[in-house]
């Protein structure tokens, strides 16, 4: 129940000194933080699991799934890979990660729930993931937390691998080969 009411307060987070722009959780889950709708779902993963695939049915098909977008300048997959969390824009701070992410909805736009997802895959492995996932969400955000991971037979990831990024360049040509020399 104290997660579905509406929280609206500046929060502080004493242990790492940040304070956090004013939050508002509702709607059975919608997260917006400084007017942003910003993701409380994460996508981990490696490269060529089908990260990419997952989250276009995820914003394409499920109801309320609203996609981020790429801030001038960015590549353009940062519409769906932020990489704040695992990468130095941490240092640009909340405000800046949650420009990629639309507005929140009005209080009597959409009474649905709304969300957004940041697929990220590689902060599955990074470690200082989860401790600025930590220090930069409010308390009630955090147990509303979702890590989706998708992973894959590393032989076959491999294989893709060697596929999508050797072949197109200058690398061996031959998989067996490419093994070898790798």
């Amino acid at each position: 129940a104290a997660a579905a009411a509406t929280t609206s307060q500046a929060v502080t987070n004493v242990t790492h000194g940040r304070s956090l722009v004013a939050h508002d959780i509702s709607r059975a889950g919608t997260f917006c933080l400084g007017g942003k709708l910003v993701p409380l779902t994460f996508l981990l993963g490696c490269q060529r699991c089908g990260s990419n695939s997952l989250y276009e049915d995820i914003v394409g098909s499920i109801r309320g799934a609203r996609s981020g977008h790429a801030l001038r300048g960015e590549p353009d997959y940062y519409a769906r890979e932020q990489h704040f969390y695992a990468t130095d824009s941490w240092s640009r701070g909340m405000g800046f990660y949650a420009d990629h992410f639309p507005e929140c909805p009005g209080r009597n736009a959409h009474p649905q729930y709304q969300f957004t997802v940041d697929a990220t895959p590689a902060y599955l492995r990074k470690p200082i993931v989860a401790d600025r996932l930590q220090a930069t969400l409010p308390g009630a955000a955090q147990p509303l937390l979702k890590l989706v991971v998708i992973l894959r037979d590393p032989a076959l990831r491999l294989y893709a691998y060697w596929d999508a990024f050797v072949l197109s360049g200058t690398g061996v040509k031959n998989f067996d080969n490419w093994l070898k020399v790798t």
